[in-house]
Formats: C-alpha cells, sequence, structure tokens
C-alpha cells in the first residue's frame, strides 16, 4: 500500500509519498522489502510532478523510474518544437509508457494508479490527471477527488486516508466515524469537508505538513505497517513555471527488510 498526498495552495500544490514497498507471502504475511522507494517522479523543465500507488516494479525499473524517464523524453520533444508544455500532455506520455511497461511486464491481478499534476507552461491554474495501468479508466482523466476537494488522499478508500483527511481540517471526527460506520454500505458516501489549509500560500502549506504529518505518523505505528504505509517520505513543492523542489524526511515508520505478520 501507498499514502500519497497532494495539496493545492494559493500559489503551488504539494505532493508528499511515502517509501514502504511490501511483499505479500504465500501464507499471507507481509515482507517490507524497502523504506526509500521512489514513488514520485519530475524533470527539470516543466512544472509536473507524476505519483504512482500500487505496483511499483515493471521488471528492472520501478514505475518512478518510468515515469521520469517519460517526463524527460516529453519536456525534450516539447523544447525541440517550440511548442508549449501541458499537463494533460505530460499525463498523456506518462500513460503511454506506463502502459508499454506493464504490457511487457505484465502481473495478472496487479495494477497501479498514477496522478499527473501541475501547471500549464505560462498558466496558473493546477491540473491533476489519472489513469490506470492496465488500463481501466479509459486513459488519463481530470480527477474528479481533486476538481471537487482540491486535495488528494490516496488511496481514497482507506482509513490511514480518512485519518488524515480528519488531522488537515479535511473530515470531521464525526464525518469520519459516520463514514466508517456507513463504509460497506455507501462507499461513494459524500464525506469531504472544508480543507483548513484552502488558500494559504505554498509556503505555510508545506511547514504545516512537514509540523503534523511526523507526529501524526508516530501515534498508530502498528495501523500503518498493517497498510503498508511507511519509511522515507519525499515532499515536493511544485509552482507554475518554476522547477519541481524536493526533500526528503525520514518520518517512518521504519522496518526495512523485516517480516510484518500483523494482517
Amino acid at each position: 500500500m501507498t499514502l500519497l498526498l497532494l495539496i493545492e495552495a494559493s500559489d503551488g500544490l504539494l505532493a508528499v509519498a511515502d517509501g514502504r514497498v511490501r511483499r505479500t507471502e504465500p501464507d499471507g504475511s507481509h515482507y517490507i522489502l524497502k523504506d526509500d522507494a521512489r514513488k514520485a517522479a519530475f524533470t527539470p523543465g516543466a512544472s509536473v510532478v507524476a505519483l504512482a500507488s500500487g505496483r511499483l516494479n515493471f521488471g528492472s525499473a520501478d514505475a518512478a523510474a518510468v515515469l521520469e524517464s517519460a517526463l524527460r523524453r516529453w519536456v525534450c520533444s516539447f523544447a525541440e518544437s517550440g511548442a508549449r508544455l501541458t499537463v494533460d500532455g505530460a499525463a498523456k506520455a506518462c500513460f503511454e509508457a506506463l502502459i508499454a511497461a506493464d504490457l511487457a511486464h505484465s502481473i495478472p491481478g496487479h495494477g497501479v494508479v498514477v496522478v499527473v499534476a501541475g501547471y500549464d507552461e505560462g498558466q496558473d491554474v493546477a491540473q491533476v490527471y489519472e489513469f490506470t495501468a492496465p488500463d481501466t479508466t479509459g486513459g488519463p482523466g481530470l480527477s474528479p477527488g481533486f476538481l471537487q476537494d482540491r486535495f488528494l488522499a490516496l488511496p481514497i478508500y482507506n482509513d490511514t486516508s480518512d485519518l488524515v483527511r480528519a488531522e488537515f481540517g479535511l473530515l470531521t471526527t464525526d464525518q469520519y466515524c459516520e463514514r466508517l460506520d456507513h463504509f460497506a454500505d455507501d462507499p461513494m458516501a459524500d464525506f469531504r469537508g472544508q480543507l483548513s489549509l484552502a488558500g494559504e500560500p505554498l509556503s505555510v502549506v508545506a511547514r504545516s505538513v512537514t509540523d503534523v504529518l511526523p507526529t501524526f505518523l508516530a501515534t498508530d505505528p502498528d495501523r500503518l505497517d498493517m497498510e503498508g504505509i511507511g519509511g522515507e517520505w519525499l515532499v515536493c513543492r511544485v509552482w507554475p513555471n518554476v522547477d519541481v523542489e524536493d526533500e526528503t524526511y525520514a518520518w517512518g515508520p521504519m522496518r526495512p527488510g523485516t517480516s510484518d505478520t500483523s494482517t
């Protein structure tokens, strides 16, 4: 499992991804392969970041490497033609690359969800696209969750994602409890609230997240281990018409190379 966050600020986007990768054994237990996996990709020359959740390995390359290579080729092709870079174009380039990688290294029952977010060249309105590989959605499309909330916590229907939503004011305690009570009957119930960080500049959003998230993660490490979330965390700042900036944080929980038999 993976936890990806995407939060819109007044002047940019903040993207966060954990670094844990685990393998499910035949007996149902989980072995943590690494805590420093890279699940986000970007390249100089574009205000775009791609985030991957789910299956992360495609032969000798991981999903982030496939996405980064696709973004690099995409930027180079536009530099040669002089055309304008768009997030839609970046999403299509990432989609084609991952579909090809999946066809070459298919694993039945295993897929990846990708979020491509950023700004069209010369524009300051955030665009966010989603797709899956294998393709189950008809290719990249605008993210309905982000369009409504201006925030994503993936996977959407996951206890930890809901707790993060509550932590940042997107979900009240009553809404959280109500959603859990009705999850089995109505998984699409409208539980979205008001994001407390809405309208704040990226510097404030980044500081809030990097202050709050490590404390939040330390409150229930067993839950995170159960959901396969943890390790090193990559935090990316995306501004219009500026290269993506990233920092790595060892927020944990850190347990590489260990067996997790709690699930």
